[in-house]
């Protein structure tokens, strides 16, 4: 699950100095904070998910966890915004130092404002696989207790328990993966927090916004790439505003490409 890393295939390149070429991938799965918004919280309150949000530091993230890439939700050259500089302007991205220090400044007066200026308590779900078990779990509990008081107790399941307690919405709050993709469309990026009415299988926190589904639902049908562009920004504007979840960052992959013949990079990958 950490990719086909330089320090989890040293082995490989021992046995065959000189012969491997890496490539640096996205893999098409975030990570980020979800909420069970079919049990009671603070989080029902978008305050409390916008605070979390502007509190996680996403160069602090990606400097204590291997392959992390600082990206928001969509990290499409197409769709998205991949530029660290850009991405700075998004709430939440701000860069290390007085811009960041500011965002938990904010951070911490949206909590006091919901009524959770000490923070609160919670259990956070987390699978066990060794890149959330030992990175992106103990980083996320650690940064939201560092700047919001926010006490959340890890709750490591193996796959199966995991994947129990999802399909039957006995968590609360999970750091894990988020969001996904297919192919290159923005739906296939953005279908995480729909639709209204869905069991947990299909929407597992239960978020229910009709005006967000409603965008989705139009981005999903519309072959127009100028109003694909168009319904993308608004939903991204909706997503930043409400904060159905918090986008952390990507993980990165490292793709390995074995060229018997010559072992030069192929272009093609």
């Amino acid at each position: 699950s950490e990719g086909a890393t330089e320090r989890n295939t040293v082995v490989i390149d021992r046995r065959h100095p000189g012969e491997i070429t890496r490539y640096v991938g996205f893999h098409p799965v975030g990570r980020g904070i979800t909420f069970n918004f079919r049990a009671d919280g603070p989080w029902k309150d978008k305050r409390v998910r916008q605070a979390i949000n502007l509190a996680l530091s996403r160069d602090d993230i990606c400097t204590v966890i291997p392959n992390c890439y600082v990206g928001d939700w969509m990290p499409s050259p197409k769709w998205g915004v991949t530029d660290r500089d850009k991405l700075a302007t998004k709430p939440g991205f701000a860069k290390k130092g007085p811009a960041k220090d500011e965002e938990i400044i904010k951070a911490q007066a949206l909590m006091k404002e919901a009524g959770f200026e000490k923070g609160f308590t919670a259990k956070m779900l987390c699978r066990s696989n060794v890149d959330y078990r030992d990175y992106w779990c103990p980083t996320a509990e650690f940064l939201l207790r560092d700047t919001l008081g926010i006490k959340l107790t890890l709750d490591v399941s193996e796959t199966g328990a995991w994947t129990t307690k999802r399909d039957t919405g006995d968590w609360v709050i999970e750091a894990g993966s988020y969001g996904g993709m297919r192919v290159d469309h923005p739906y296939d990026w953005l279908d995480l927090h729909t639709f209204c009415g869905e069991g947990v299988r299909e929407n597992a926190g239960g978020y229910c916004n009709e005006q967000y589904d409603e965008l989705i639902r139009k981005v999903r049908v519309t072959t127009d790439q100028a109003e694909v562009q168009r319904l993308t920004n608004q939903i991204m504007d909706f997503y930043y505003a409400e904060m159905p979840g918090v986008m952390a960052m990507w993980s990165n992959r490292w793709v390995m490409y074995w060229n018997y013949v010559k072992n030069v990079p192929d272009q093609r990958w």
